[in-house]
């Protein structure tokens, strides 16, 4: 759901999801819109690559560490009420969840490559 896009000059135009109004300025620009979640002018591309990189790092040390480690591992990630249960009952330890990853990489080559 989104609310707002007055007037197009500098207007503002509000996304509404789970955690809020997310804003968007918007301006006219050579007949196109372009649009930005906050004013700056330029932005240094290394230390944008390093706060990502920091952002990565506090997210494997937090309760998210299993969600990063799914998310590394490039697998697709299934929604269905058994493959989420098994993701719960993996997160018990380190080496449960890397037993799971290894194992759902390896059924995914054995599909890949119709080994089955």
């Amino acid at each position: 759901m989104l609310h707002g896009f007055s007037g197009m000059k500098g207007g503002t135009l509000f996304f509404y999801s789970r955690v809020g109004a997310v804003p968007v300025l918007l301006n006219m620009y050579k007949n196109s819109i372009n649009y930005s979640f906050y004013p700056v002018d330029i932005i240094d591309s290394n230390s944008t690559c390093i706060v990502f990189d920091e952002f990565d790092l506090f997210l494997d040390d937090s309760d998210k560490k299993y969600g990063m480690k799914y998310i590394k591992s490039g697998l697709n990630v299934r929604f269905d009420n058994e493959s989420v249960a098994e993701y719960y009952a993996s997160m018990e330890s380190d080496e449960k969840f890397e037993r799971m990853i290894l194992r759902y990489q390896y059924l995914t080559d054995q599909h890949a490559n119709m080994d089955w």
